[in-house]
């Protein structure tokens, strides 16, 4: 489903040397960035015959719907399981894999967007996420912020890679429908008032002070048995 997902989701137009001109200029395509999150590029996608062109499956019909002028946007590789797994170099035991690009819009214009978005929306909830280490976890807390319609994440930057392997597969595919930026992100735009900035150090602490000024409510769920620590606002 994941793969599914990566296809309904994914940039229609063909894979060419205009669109390796594009992302050279910085970020995705100049196409996709009004959209939020921008649509995914994928590059191929391996499938088992059964898994592609049979039921209850048939990746096929979500392909056929992203064809443009006799075009796919990306490849498709159908071969048995030993094949796939021998292309991948490791092995694959589910019906489908997508081969993509990480998207570099939030790299990019993540404080541009998340200040826009936060000024434009009257009511928008944001999770913040801090030295999350397991991908496996991050995966499953993408999966439940999407079901629960959260607007974005922002992860520290010591946390785990959400678009490795395992977080992607995890998240069912929604690593592609949630807004996902690092603290990084947000702060390579920022150039505000110094004593929001007191850290060097890139941290979260520093993005949540920055919230507040912006008039964000912020809460905290910890697990201290502190009392000073149980209505952190």
């Amino acid at each position: 489903e994941a793969v599914r997902l990566m296809v309904q989701r994914c940039n229609s137009s063909p894979f060419d040397s205009t669109t390796r001109a594009a992302k050279s200029q910085g970020g995705d395509d100049a196409k996709s960035q009004s959209e939020s999150p921008p649509p995914v590029r994928i590059r191929s996608i391996l499938c088992k015959p059964n898994t592609f062109f049979e039921a209850p499956v048939r990746l096929i019909d979500d392909v056929e719907k992203r064809i443009s002028n006799h075009k796919s946007p990306f490849k498709v590789i159908v071969g048995t399981e030993d094949a796939l797994s021998e292309i991948a170099g490791f092995n694959i035991a589910r019906g489908a894999l997508a081969c993509g690009e990480v998207p570099t819009y939030y790299q990019h214009n993540g404080y541009e967007w998340l200040l826009n978005t936060i000024r434009q929306k009257p009511t928008m909830r944001l999770l913040a996420l801090d030295a999350v280490s397991d991908t496996a976890n991050l995966g499953s807390i993408i999966r439940t912020a999407a079901a629960l319609s959260i607007d974005a994440i922002i992860c520290s930057d010591d946390s785990c890679d959400a678009f490795y392997r395992q977080s992607v597969r995890v998240s069912m595919g929604h690593v592609i429908n949630v807004p996902i930026l690092r603290v990084r992100d947000w702060r390579r735009g920022f150039s505000g008032d110094n004593d929001v900035l007191q850290s060097k150090s890139g941290g979260l602490a520093e993005f949540i002070t920055w919230l507040k000024a912006q008039n964000v409510q912020c809460l905290a769920a910890v697990v201290d048995d502190d009392d000073d620590k149980k209505d952190s606002r």
